[in-house]
């Protein structure tokens, strides 16, 4: 059968305005998911097909330290994780992922994780503009670029050339 292996952080304890704990507060603290992790990564296969139970409050970051730590990679050997539940990506809490589509803590969660990728960075020419991106086509081997201040630019080549 699967195994339960408990991970833990420390953390500050959460205070009501008062300052004292109410019992909300300590069953906020203690809330747990059952997580089976599971990659379609070989590199980052853990080693063992095990459920672990994590605290609610745990982010994408935390949930990518914790699968480091159960692989064995720490420090400059850490992997940055991105990770799926539901098919959708977990970018706050666990909790409030759960929240905003209705999940349970009763059921084991099958999560899958993957190695993030980098956050892009500006490669381009200036002439490319400082909006955001509105549209995109692809004409005559090339690609034009619409975006949201009414520029158009057209690439070609690596070639770049805006209009107003």
């Amino acid at each position: 059968g699967a195994q339960v292996c408990v991970v833990a952080l420390i953390t500050e304890p959460h205070r009501s305005p008062s300052g004292s704990r109410t019992r909300m507060d300590d069953d906020a603290d203690n809330a747990q998911y059952r997580i089976h992790f599971h990659t379609r990564q070989a590199a980052l296969q853990l080693p063992s097909d095990e459920v672990h139970a994590v605290p609610a409050k745990l982010t994408r970051q935390e949930l990518s330290d914790v699968v480091c730590a159960l692989l064995g990679k720490r420090g400059d050997d850490a992997v940055a994780l991105d990770f799926l539940w539901c098919d959708r990506l977990v970018q706050g809490s666990l909790a409030q992922h759960a929240a905003v589509l209705g999940l349970s803590r009763e059921a084991v969660a099958e999560v899958e994780y993957f190695a993030a990728s980098p956050e892009p960075t500006h490669a381009g020419a200036a002439a490319c503009g400082d909006d955001w991106v509105g549209a995109l086509g692809f004409a005559r081997g090339g690609v034009v670029a619409g975006g949201y201040d009414g520029g158009l630019f057209w690439a070609a080549d690596g070639a770049v050339a805006a209009t107003g």
